[in-house]
């Protein structure tokens, strides 16, 4: 695994928003792989590599040894280079691929840093978040990468991939729960790091705890490099919180995965319908309510989305609110005709304006050394102008926008509904292809400016579901899981 020696930092997505819309800043540097679910710290779904020439054409590799193969749920991992997929099955398999997939690199099942032992990882439902760190040794370019997933067994593993056919894992963080409580990580790492050491500085992670009787709550956990407990939130004697199964953002203060001291805001929702805000030492800044405001029993596990100043969390009902960072409001959509079952990706468009006639200029009066006629101004081409959007799809198939510039955006569909349900969370491309599958099997690229597929899509990948968030790497390839256990390029030549 070779590459450039350079760290790797990926830059935090800032949504340019207007005054009334909240938001603010550039868009992010998406020249990296996928390093994490929904690509960055800020949850944006957006990476660098453009999808609009993809082929469609596909390949497949299963993860699992043996029998039939269980369901990958999880979105895969990509590293910076695109050289290596990280893809985790719900037998409890970790597997390191090629990016031409074939034969796995290395494929685990267990890990032996845990405190009892070698343990199973259980059902990885979570999806793994990888670094890597470049450094220099004897002239020759030398990596590792660290992986960072959790399991439904109640652990989280850390483990350490050198590049070649082995892989150790390093940690195996364990929480200390009393009576008979158990803990399930069903929640996707984020990470942060720190650019003047170039390592991890943070792992941050959620917790769904169910107590014997049935009864379940939450904690979120901030890890240290090492896979050791930092904070925990709520602490002890602390008001308990609904289990979280969403995967945390950050906000302010950020630049892609690197968290810039106290200025920082770690956010995420829970099942008990609340948005939380937690500094950078695990401290309640605020809560807000975010639920199903039509029924407020239905438990939100969606993750948030965050810009440099504002947060966006869709409802089950189909409304996304808007927030500032410090719990205000800015506004609440209007509800789409669906709610809402993945997450949002954010990025810009190209809209193009209509046509209008151009103002005729004044003939100017001759000058005594010009002859003839004046040049004729041309007619006026359409205008071409970069907005803000967030982009979702709704549990019934229905691709929409929302312009975060006005201050009540409205729920804007982009396409005929997709005929089967979506709960694959979607990931934008650089040239703004919204990509995400279906529970028929079929992969989608929907064009955010026309509603079109490019040609020779959709793709039909299998007849199981596909509940994976695709990931998209620098050039353009997809990889995405599906419940038939295969883990699928699309566009790899």
């Amino acid at each position: 695994m070779k590459k450039s020696g350079r760290v790797l930092i990926a830059v935090l997505c800032s949504l340019a928003c207007a005054c009334g819309g909240g938001g603010g800043g550039s868009s992010p540097d998406t020249a990296t792989g996928w390093q994490k679910f929904r690509h960055d710290s800020s949850n944006s779904g957006l990476g660098g590599g453009t999808v609009g020439a993809n082929s469609g054409q596909k390949q497949s590799v299963q993860i699992d040894d043996g029998g039939t193969p269980s369901a990958i749920s999880s979105s895969p991992a990509i590293t910076a280079d695109d050289s290596t997929i990280y893809v985790a099955s719900e037998a409890g398999t970790l597997a390191a691929l090629p990016r031409t997939l074939g034969t796995p690199r290395w494929k685990v099942s267990s890990c032996g840093a845990c405190p009892q032992g070698q343990q199973a990882l259980g059902t990885l439902m979570s999806s793994p978040a990888v670094y890597t760190l470049t450094g220099q040794s004897d002239n020759e370019l030398n990596e590792q990468t660290t992986i960072f997933i959790g399991s439904s067994n109640g652990s989280v593993f850390s483990f350490q991939d050198a590049g070649g056919s082995e892989v150790s894992c390093i940690g195996c963080f364990q929480p200390a729960l009393g009576g008979g409580a158990t803990v399930k990580f069903l929640s996707s790492p984020t990470f942060t790091t720190d650019p003047v050491v170039a390592t991890v500085s943070g792992v941050f992670i959620g917790a769904q705890i169910d107590s014997p009787t049935g009864q379940s709550s939450g904690k979120l956990y901030a890890l240290n490099r090492n896979g050791t407990l930092n904070w925990e939130f709520p602490r002890p004697g602390q008001p308990a919180i609904g289990a979280v199964t969403s995967s945390p953002a950050f906000g302010g203060g950020t630049t892609g995965l690197v968290a810039s001291g106290s200025g920082a805001t770690l956010l995420f929702t829970a099942a008990d319908n609340y948005l939380y805000a937690l500094a950078s030492d695990g401290t309640l800044k605020w809560k807000s309510p975010v639920g199903n405001v039509v029924d407020p029993t239905v438990p939100l596990a969606i993750s948030a989305l965050t810009s440099a100043t504002t947060v966006f969390a869709p409802t089950a009902d189909g409304s996304i609110l808007a927030l500032n960072l410090d719990g205000s409001p800015l506004w609440t959509s209007v509800a789409a005709t669906s709610g809402f079952a993945a997450s949002l990706a954010a990025g810009d468009a190209a809209v193009v304006s209509p046509t209008t006639a151009a103002t005729p200029a004044a003939t100017p009066t001759p000058q005594p050394a010009v002859t003839g006629s004046a040049t004729p101004t041309p007619t006026a081409a359409p205008t071409v102008a970069q907005q803000s959007f967030l982009y979702a799809v709704t549990k019934s198939g229905e691709v929409v926008r929302l312009n975060v510039r006005v201050p009540t955006p409205a729920v804007v569909p982009l396409s005929a509904a997709i005929a089967s349900p979506v709960l694959s969370s979607p990931a934008l491309s650089a040239d703004t292809y919204l990509v995400f599958g279906s529970n028929d099997g079929t992969l989608h690229a929907i064009n955010t400016s026309t509603g079109s597929e490019p040609s020779g899509w959709p793709v039909k990948l299998t007849n199981s579901p596909i509940r994976s968030s695709p990931a998209i790497a620098t050039d353009g390839v997809i990889y995405v899981g599906a419940d038939d256990g295969m883990l699928y390029a699309v566009g790899l030549e």
